[in-house]
């Protein structure tokens, strides 16, 4: 039996990232895959996107064509987060030998390899298209992150508060220099920057105002005029 029908499913992929730019055609057979998709390590429902420089999600288009006898209705999509983008929707039927274009976005998050993983449900009975699972993953750059990631107070044996040091870094170039201020939310603490280089940004985060009896939380906000990045923030806990 040709090896297309036993597999009942194809694809064609384009990458859409900032730093990727590859149209890869092929198609997936129960044996295994092509070469170009084998020197990359991936299958073609497991795909790795590479590195995202300069943009705030990856995206990946994959052509599923239905090489069954039988066409199929989508019947649900299960995203693996509600932060992911698809373009695909429930209801849409696809004939034999037709091929559906899904549109797949996972965001930067926290920065890091991030995965998204997306469950395509049909009314097909065929073993590949009843289920059709997809996974993209991507690589970015941690634009801001934050030494600690969180700041908690504890009492001296004074009665007092000592003051934290906070440090923002980045892994991408220029990054930290569109920062343009930082803000609390409540003003149970105040902040001040004591130092400055191109890859950290140095504060001193202080107990100001507690305001009640008991424990106290705040935010600091840092705010950017970088266009992917525009704000980020730290949770502040005080003990008393």
């Amino acid at each position: 039996m040709n090896s297309m029908f036993s597999t009942g499913i194809g694809f064609r992929c384009i990458f859409i990232v900032s730093c990727v730019a590859v149209i890869a055609s092929y198609r997936t057979t129960d044996e295994g895959t092509d070469s170009q998709v084998a020197s990359k390590g991936n299958r073609s429902r497991d795909v790795h996107a590479g590195t995202v420089c300069n943009a705030s999600y990856a995206e990946y288009i994959f052509e599923i064509l239905n090489t069954g006898h039988q066409g199929f209705t989508i019947t649900d999509v299960v995203k693996s987060c509600g932060c992911q983008d698809v373009g695909v929707e429930v209801g849409r039927y696809v004939k034999s030998g037709e091929s559906l274009s899904v549109a797949y976005k996972i965001p930067i998050g926290s920065g890091g390899e991030q995965v998204g993983r997306l469950l395509i449900k049909t009314d097909s009975q065929h073993p590949r298209l009843g289920e059709i699972a997809l996974t993209l993953r991507a690589n970015f750059p941690r634009r801001i992150f934050s030494i600690p990631r969180e700041l908690e107070f504890i009492k001296n044996k004074y009665g007092g508060y000592e003051p934290l040091s906070l440090v923002l870094s980045s892994d991408v170039p220029g990054v930290l220099s569109s920062l343009s201020r930082a803000e609390v939310s409540k003003g149970h603490v105040s902040v001040s920057q004591n130092m400055k280089t191109e890859s950290a940004v140095g504060y001193e985060v202080s107990v100001v105002d507690l305001g009640s009896s008991g424990d106290a939380y705040d935010m600091v906000t840092f705010r950017f005029s970088d266009a992917i990045t525009k704000v980020y923030g730290v949770r502040v806990k005080v003990r008393n």
